[in-house]
C-alpha cells in the first residue's frame, strides 16, 4: 500500500524507541561533503525543486547560527537538489534529496527507464513535508504540504492527491479555478478537504505498457506479474478513483495515481520481505531501511534472484 499524501510515520529502532538519526549515518562517511553522490540529471531541471535560501526566522535572529545553510556541501556549495548514486547492492541505486544543504529524503530503488511529467520524487516529499527525523532543527521549512498538493495537481504536475486549505474561502478560490482548468474534485469534510486528479484515465496520462515493460526488466518474474496485470487491466480507471482508493490496487497503481516514482514503487516490492520483520516505515524509503541503514540493503533483495 502507497501511504496516503496526509499520513506520516515516525522513524523507530526495531525495539520501538524514537532515536536521533546522524547525518553521517544516514549518508554513510563521516564527512560533510557528498563525495561520491552526484546531482541526478534526470531531475534536474524538475520545477518542483524548492528555491535554494533559508528564510529569515525568529529564530535565526535570536541564534545566527540557524540562518546558515545545512552541513552537507557538493562541490564547495550547500547540496541543493536530487542526488544520486550506486548502492552497495547490484541493480540497485541510493537516491537523497537534499534541500540547502540539509538532507531531508533517502530512498533506494532500480533504476528505471520511463519518465512522465506527472511523476517526481519531490511529489512525495513535499506532499507529505517529510524529513528523515521529527528534530526538524536544522530541517529547512518544507512549506505547507496541503498547499503544495493543491497547486502540483492544478499546475500539471501531480496526478492526484488528497489536501484540505483553510480558511474555507481560499478553498473555494482552489475549486473554482481548478473545475475551470478541468481538474475533477470530490469533497471530503464538510468542503475544506478533498480527492482531487486530473481529468481522465491512467491510460490518457501514462505510457502504461511501456512502465510495465520496465516492471519486467527490474523484478523477478512473479513479482512483477501483479504490477504488470494491474497496469494491463486498469487503463481506462479515472485517476480521482485511482487516487481516492490507492490503498486497495497494486503499488504500481497506488503510487502512479499520487505521482511517486516507480523507482520508489519497486524498491519497495523488492524489499517486502527484509521490512516485514521490522516496525512500520514510510514506504517512500523504497529499498532503503533507515532503521538498519546501508549496510542490511542486501536483505531487501534476496527475492530477486539473479538477472
Amino acid at each position: 500500500m502507497i501511504v496516503a499524501d496526509n499520513e506520516r510515520e515516525p522513524m523507530a529502532t526495531p525495539t520501538g524507541a524514537r532515536r536521533f538519526v546522524r547525518w553521517s549515518d544516514v549518508l554513510g562517511t563521516s564527512c560533510r561533503d557528498l563525495e561520491g553522490w552526484e546531482l541526478d540529471p534526470v531531475d534536474g531541471d524538475d520545477p518542483r525543486t524548492p528555491e535554494p535560501g533559508r528564510s529569515d526566522t525568529w529564530l535565526a535572529r535570536l541564534n545566527p547560527l540557524q540562518s546558515a545553510a545545512g552541513p552537507w556541501r557538493s562541490g564547495g556549495r550547500p547540496a541543493h537538489g536530487i542526488y544520486c548514486r550506486p548502492a552497495a547492492v547490484d541493480g540497485l541505486t541510493d537516491w537523497a534529496a537534499a534541500v540547502d544543504g540539509c538532507l531531508i529524503w533517502r530512498w533506494s530503488g532500480p533504476r528505471m527507464r520511463w519518465q512522465s511529467p506527472l511523476v517526481s520524487p519531490w511529489n512525495p516529499i513535499l506532499a507529505q513535508a517529510r524529513t528523515l527525523d521529527d528534530l526538524g532543527f536544522r530541517a529547512p521549512d518544507l512549506g505547507d504540504w496541503n498547499r503544495f498538493t493543491a497547486e502540483a495537481i492544478l499546475s500539471g504536475r501531480k496526478p492526484g492527491g488528497y489536501f484540505g486549505i483553510r480558511p474555507r474561502r481560499d478553498m473555494r478560490r482552489w475549486v473554482e479555478a481548478a473545475r475551470t482548468a478541468g481538474i475533477v474534485v470530490q469533497f471530503h469534510a464538510r468542503g475544506c478537504w478533498a480527492y482531487a486528479a486530473q481529468p481522465g484515465t491512467l491510460g490518457d496520462h501514462f505510457d502504461l505498457p511501456a512502465l510495465a515493460t520496465e516492471y519486467r526488466r527490474v523484478l523477478p518474474a512473479e513479482l512483477a506479474a501483479e504490477q504488470v496485470a494491474e497496469l494491463a487491466t486498469l487503463a481506462d480507471l479515472d485517476l480521482l478513483t485511482a487516487a481516492e482508493n490507492h490503498e486497495t490496487y497494486s503499488v504500481a497503481i497506488g503510487g502512479l495515481a499520487l505521482g511517486y516514482p516507480p523507482e520508489v514503487t519497486a524498491g519497495l516490492i523488492l524489499a517486502r520481505r527484509h521490512r516485514a520483520g521490522h516496525l512500520p516505515q514510510a514506504l517512500e524509503y523504497g529499498a532503503y531501511c533507515p532503521s538498519c541503514r546501508q549496510p542490511q540493503l542486501a536483505a531487501a533483495v534476496e527475492d530477486r534472484g539473479t538477472r
